[in-house]
């Protein structure tokens, strides 16, 4: 949903200055508490000029349109999720245009400042964070860790020089021991990276197993990078969310992070996001038509850009019951440094990056050569 100014105005001069106003301190302490709020409370946080017969008549008004809930006649109420929409439109038209950001020098390693932005962004926000990335080329593999899963099976994690991890799990005719595990890493590593050197000794079993495990991982690869059809992403900060009550039990936590697991939904929020400039919000039934039975969750986005042009996307997944003020700042800050640090870095290191295509396959004449070349 993308906040029109339009859409706020008319709503402010339906409703009344002062009931919004007390609409959005309610939801404050809401969110603040995760308890339902009472007029002789709310006239305690700042409305000391208002009498909670007033405040009383509120709540009443408000709950009739459909912006507060009451669960029994002596209790408090709780905002709605309607109530949420406009408290997240007000707190969107509070934002102000931020300043260019002061970056640190430009990096190579693209995917680990993105994992680490992702990180940093979720203990801040309170909620799971995924950055959607283009591919950035010409991103060689620096090196491999080969781990043993059981008799018939190893892990294969590739490391890329921007630092992509990839893994592959393959399969062995034989068990291997440690150190013909170490051994036929070092002989991937020759083969990448010292083919003007003596390559590592092996033994004639070990030798017919790395050529073999070396292919098999060297076509994956290649595969991979050469056809990108999807953005890469970058997901953090899930058990961020156990510090909501509403993400106590399991299920609930589920329902919530579902969405992020199911990435046909996920591409498609983040692909809507990209069409608009600035923040969007979607906000409890918003996300259904994405991915069902995710009512009980918020997705906030805002693209970054290259060279003027958005590319990617920063997005925040979270409960309802969000500090949307804190998240929208968060988000904006963060969408400047990116869009800042990517383009000064790709323009430092003369780096190219790739939108998601099912057209067009990329591979270089030297990349083939590096990936496939039979020795």
């Amino acid at each position: 949903m993308l906040i029109s100014m339009k859409e706020v105005g008319a709503r402010k001069s339906k409703k009344g200055q002062r009931e919004i106003r007390v609409l959005m301190g309610l939801i404050d302490l809401f969110i603040e508490t995760g308890r339902p709020v009472g007029s002789q409370t709310l006239q305690e946080c700042g409305f000391e000029t208002v009498s909670s017969a007033t405040i009383r008549n509120y709540f009443a008004r408000l709950e009739k349109e459909g912006f507060l809930t009451q669960g029994h006649s002596s209790g408090g109420r709780a905002p709605t999720e309607k109530a949420f929409r406009l408290y997240a439109e007000e707190k969107l038209q509070e934002l102000k245009p931020l300043p260019r950001p002061l970056i640190k020098a430009p990096l190579k390693e693209i995917a680990i400042y993105l994992d680490n932005k992702a990180e940093e962004l979720s203990k801040k926000a309170g909620g799971a964070i995924v950055i959607s990335a283009p591919r950035f080329d010409h991103d060689f593999i620096r090196d491999m860790r080969l781990v043993s899963i059981d008799e018939s099976r190893v892990l294969c994690a590739l490391i890329t020089d921007f630092g992509l991890v990839k893994t592959e799990l393959l399969s062995i005719e034989r068990p291997l021991d440690a150190h013909s595990l170490k051994t036929i890493e070092s002989y991937f590593l020759w083969r990448l990276n010292s083919q003007d050197t003596q390559p590592p000794k092996l033994s004639e079993a070990e030798e017919s197993v790395s050529l073999h495990l070396y292919h098999e991982i060297m076509v994956r690869y290649l595969v991979g990078y050469s056809h990108f059809v999807k953005l890469d992403l970058h997901k953090k900060g899930f058990s961020t969310l156990l510090s909501y009550p509403e993400c106590s039990d399991p299920l609930s936590l589920a329902h919530i992070l579902g969405l992020f697991e199911h990435e046909e939904a996920l591409f498609a929020l983040i692909n809507e996001s990209l069409k608009k400039e600035g923040i969007s919000s979607f906000i409890g039934n918003d996300l259904n038509r994405f991915f069902p039975g995710s009512e009980t969750a918020s997705f906030i986005a805002s693209p970054y850009l290259i060279h003027q042009r958005p590319v990617g996307a920063i997005s925040l997944l979270g409960p309802i019951r969000m500090n949307y003020g804190k998240a929208f700042q968060l988000l904006q800050e963060a969408s400047l440094e990116i869009s800042e640090m990517l383009t000064k870095s790709l323009y430092t290191f003369k780096l190219n990056f790739r939108e998601p295509s099912s057209k067009h396959c990329y591979l270089t004449e030297s990349e083939n050569k590096l990936l496939i070349e039979n020795k």
